[in-house]
C-alpha cells in the first residue's frame, strides 16, 4: 500500500488563522484610524498657525519694502480684515486674488463662503457650539494686536473626520466638534 503523502492546510487549520486575522485587523484598524484622524486635526491647527505666522512675518517684511509689486500682501487687503470674523475668500484684493488664494489654502479641503459657508455663526466664535458645517475659514484682527484664523474642513477634503465637524482655530487647542 501506497502512503498518501499530503501537503497543504486542513480546514480547520485555514480557519483558525483566518479567525486569528480577523481579530488582529479588528484591534488594529480602530488605531490606525484614530491615528489617521488626529493627524488630520494636527494638520489643520498647524495650517492655521502656518497662516498667522506668515502673516506676521509678511508685515514685518512689508514694513521694510516700498515697492508695492513685491509686498507679500497687499496693503488693500490689510484693510479689509478687521475685528470682527470675515470670511477669507471674501476678502480680494485689486489685483482679484483673494486671502485664500494669496495664503495657498484649496477650497477643494476647506469651508468657503463661495461653497456654501458663511460667517454668520461666526458671530460668538470661539464657543465651539457656534460652528457649523457651513461655517466658513475666516481671520479677524485679535485684542492683541496680531490675527486669530478659523479654517473649517469641507466634506471630502484632506482635513475632514467622516461625521465631524473638523477646524482648526490658530489659537485653540481643541479641533474636532461633533
Amino acid at each position: 500500500m501506497k502512503k498518501l503523502n499530503r501537503k497543504g492546510f486542513t480546514l480547520v487549520e485555514l480557519l483558525a488563522v483566518i479567525v486569528i486575522l480577523a481579530i488582529i485587523v479588528g484591534i488594529v484598524f480602530p488605531q490606525i484610524m484614530n491615528s489617521i484622524n488626529n493627524s488630520r486635526i494636527s494638520a489643520i491647527h498647524t495650517s492655521a498657525k502656518e497662516i498667522v505666522r506668515w502673516w506676521e512675518n509678511s508685515i514685518s517684511a512689508d514694513a521694510l519694502e516700498t515697492d508695492e509689486s513685491k509686498k507679500q500682501i497687499p496693503s488693500d487687503i490689510l484693510s479689509k480684515v478687521t475685528t470682527g470674523w470675515k470670511c477669507m475668500d471674501e476678502i480680494t484684493s485689486d489685483t482679484g486674488k483673494n486671502l485664500f488664494e494669496i495664503t495657498g489654502l484649496s477650497a477643494a479641503d476647506l469651508v468657503t463662503n463661495g461653497s456654501g459657508g458663511n460667517d454668520d455663526a461666526l458671530a460668538n466664535f470661539p464657543d465651539t457650539n457656534n460652528i457649523s458645517s457651513t461655517t466658513c475659514s475666516a481671520i479677524r484682527y485679535n485684542s492683541a494686536g496680531g490675527v486669530d484664523v478659523l479654517l473649517v474642513a469641507k466634506s471630502g477634503g484632506k482635513y475632514y473626520i467622516s461625521g465631524k465637524i473638523t477646524y482648526g482655530y490658530s489659537n485653540d487647542a481643541n479641533g474636532v466638534t461633533k
